[in-house]
């Protein structure tokens, strides 16, 4: 901080200043990814999925690369608004809203069969598939319930995660561990359907504003707290739960997976048709 800038504003003169990071970049740092094979991901508003590099790749199927927090990295990330924010939508839409949303509708979820014939394609607010895919139930029946339609939301956002998650495993051989950021990591059960889903081992961080906590992780490395971002990380990133994957679920899900996908690829050629009812 510079004697000018310090009249200025108040602030004591010599101050550190640090260029700060965006929410992405923040919150998967704080989650303490800081590996090569370690997945990082974000289930909130967007759904994020992001993995560590140190070289640009030229591929244009990868939704965005940048700069990462850790000098010699690059982020490469895929996502989109498909993740946790369906939830809200479908709470407020069909339901009552409860104080303690992801307990309330995570025992509702674990109340039902895993193994069903429902499925959710979570478009409400984007597509991660066509331009003009849009969000719907299939596969439902009349013994059917609102907590099975839970269910396959919450399959379905997963799915998506694990869409994205494909295109980045080319350059990610086998990644050893998940960390998770964002608000659903309140819900177990939601946490559990990632470890199966995926057929990775899920930890979840202890503290829960992970982007400021991410930035001030950059801070303290520049005043001198700690000696690298690694080492920030070792000292602050804690662990405080860990969700280990079901083998028979996950087998299950790559059964199921495999169904979602080919109702995308059915419904591919439809959605303009759909979209052009509008018209």
């Amino acid at each position: 901080m510079t004697t000018e800038v310090a009249r200025l504003t108040g602030l004591a003169e010599g101050t550190p200043v640090v260029g700060g990071l965006f929410d992405i970049s923040a919150s998967i740092l704080s989650a303490g990814i800081v590996e090569e094979n370690q997945l990082g991901i974000i289930v909130g508003s967007w759904g994020i999925n992001s993995i560590l590099k140190k070289d640009v790749v030229d591929d244009k199927d990868i939704f965005m690369q940048y700069y990462y927090g850790l000098p010699g990295y690059i982020s490469y990330m895929e996502g989109s608004s498909t993740s946790a924010s369906t939830q809200e939508w479908f709470i407020d839409t069909f339901m009552e809203r409860s104080k303690d949303v992801y307990t309330t509708y995570g025992k509702m979820v674990d109340s039902t069969l895993y193994k069903n014939s429902v499925f959710f394609l979570p478009f409400i607010y984007d597509s991660n598939v066509n331009i003009d895919a849009k969000a719907a139930f299939i596969g439902l029946q009349n013994n059917h319930t609102i907590a099975d339609m839970m269910r396959a939301l919450f399959e379905g956002v997963v799915f998506c995660h694990k869409m994205h998650i494909s295109r980045l495993l080319p350059y990610c051989d086998n990644p050893s561990v998940v960390r998770m950021a964002g608000g659903a990591t309140r819900s177990e059960v939601w946490m559990q359907m990632f470890a199966d889903i995926l057929g990775i081992r899920v930890e979840i961080s202890q503290a829960e504003e992970l982007g400021a906590m991410g930035v001030a992780l950059c801070a303290g490395v520049n005043a001198g707290v700690f000696d690298s971002l690694q080492d920030a990380a070792k000292k602050w990133v804690k662990i405080k739960k860990i969700y280990e994957p079901d083998i028979e679920k996950h087998a299950y899900y790559e059964k199921k997976y495999a169904a979602y996908c080919a109702i995308i690829d059915a419904m591919d050629p439809v959605w303009s048709q759909i979209e052009g009812l509008k018209e």
